[in-house]
């Protein structure tokens, strides 16, 4: 099986706050088309320092989405150069009713690995659309 990731990069090679290579970044046109995501504009930079263990990737930038009745999350994924996950967070949410979001997220991942790629992708969020479902 042949590895199709980009080469890595070590997040040391950087400062803190400084930006990222976009080339990281791997988005899931489809998901977005399914999702409504109309804009997604963002920025990668190093986050100061190690936190317990684990170094860190800031995200932030904008989300503009077709206004629907159910919430969305985004979901940041990052994977090393073997296609491991190794690192997630998903706490951007994408409201019912309405039509704009923010990113701003850390994603920490081991720091002796290597990020190969970070992946955003919306979908439903079960959670926040669970807990509406429970008040009717």
């Amino acid at each position: 099986m042949q590895n199709n990731l980009p080469i890595p990069i070590d997040i040391f090679a950087y400062q803190e706050g400084a930006a990222l290579p976009d080339k990281l970044v791997v988005r899931d046109p489809e998901a977005e088309t399914e999702f409504g995501i109309k804009v997604l504009v963002y920025h990668l930079t190093r986050v100061a320092g190690l936190k317990d263990g684990f170094a860190g990737i800031n995200v932030f930038g904008n989300i503009i989405y077709e206004k629907r009745p159910e919430n969305k999350l985004m979901f940041l994924i990052a994977y090393n150069e073997a296609g491991e996950v190794i690192g997630f967070v998903s706490e951007t949410t994408l409201k019912a009713g309405t039509d704009e979001s923010e990113i701003d997220a850390d994603l920490y991942f081991p720091a002796s690995e290597r990020v190969a790629q970070i992946l955003i992708r919306p979908a439903l969020d079960p959670e926040i659309n669970r807990a509406a479902e429970d008040r009717f």
